[in-house]
């Protein structure tokens, strides 16, 4: 795996506690018995669900409902081709695995590789995606939107946001954290946005006075919401009179040399 073994990253309570606040559900075992279930064995039908644990159908139907409401699982219509109908099959979002993370309902290295299937991180070791946690309350309050978790590709370029406005904290513990996560979502964004050819012009890193987005189908990088003159700019080698693209040529120097 990147960045370190696959051994699971000790979580701080403390870490756990803050997740707890940002998600904000009343919790009780049957949730947490079928929650665990579900990421387990996803995606499942409430039938297998009611067969494999102690719970009714009525009780299974009530509390999915609720888990749905408070955004912990999802649903989706699945096409049976052998008897030609259509089920409700359960899946757990994010949400639903920092809940199971913060109440312990299943084992941290479990959880920690069910995220990052969702964050599509899956080359990636426990240690970093812990740091990506540790730094998901102050990116949820930056974004003001706790949705950002489900969606890898904003939540990433913010991680890069956060990451470049704060690389040199007197924290050292807290820069390492910032390091380790700002390679992580460096490595989805160019995954995501270099090596996927059927995407065109994307933001692949964010900085407090610029994003910076790349033309794949035409080879070239753009710079948006330049703030020191109001319109867009193009990276170019020679002199355009943007005093940004100093900063910008160094910010892509770093991505190259990491």
């Amino acid at each position: 795996m990147i960045g370190g073994t696959s051994l699971t990253e000790e979580i701080p309570e403390t870490l756990r506690n803050e997740i707890k606040h940002i998600i904000n559900v009343d919790f009780d075992k049957a949730m947490n018995d079928i929650l665990a279930y579900i990421i387990l064995h996803e995606p499942v039908s409430l039938y297998k669900i009611t067969r494999d644990t102690p719970y009714g159908i009525s009780s299974v139907y009530k509390k999915a409902k609720r888990m749905i409401n408070d955004g912990l699982i999802k649903s989706s219509l699945n096409h049976n081709i052998s008897d030609k109908r259509c089920r409700n099959l359960y899946e757990a979002t994010v949400k639903g695995i920092l809940t199971c993370m913060a109440y312990k309902c299943l084992d941290d290295e479990v959880l920690l590789n069910k995220l990052r299937i969702k964050w599509q991180l899956k080359t990636f070791c426990s240690q970093r995606i812990v740091s990506i946690l540790k730094l998901l309350p102050q990116i949820i309050k930056i974004s003001n939107d706790s949705e950002v978790i489900e969606n890898p590709r904003a939540l990433m370029v913010l991680i890069l946001t956060f990451a470049s406005d704060h690389a040199h904290t007197k924290n050292l513990e807290m820069n390492q954290v910032i390091r380790d996560a700002y390679a992580a979502a460096l490595y989805y964004i160019i995954n995501r946005l270099i090596l996927d050819k059927s995407l065109n012009d994307e933001v692949i890193i964010g900085h407090k006075d610029f994003l910076i987005g790349m033309d794949s189908n035409r080879g070239r990088v753009i710079i948006y919401s330049c703030k020191l003159c109001n319109k867009n700019c193009f990276l170019i080698d020679g002199n355009n009179g943007c005093n940004i693209l100093r900063e910008a040529r160094r910010k892509i120097t770093e991505i190259l040399m990491l």
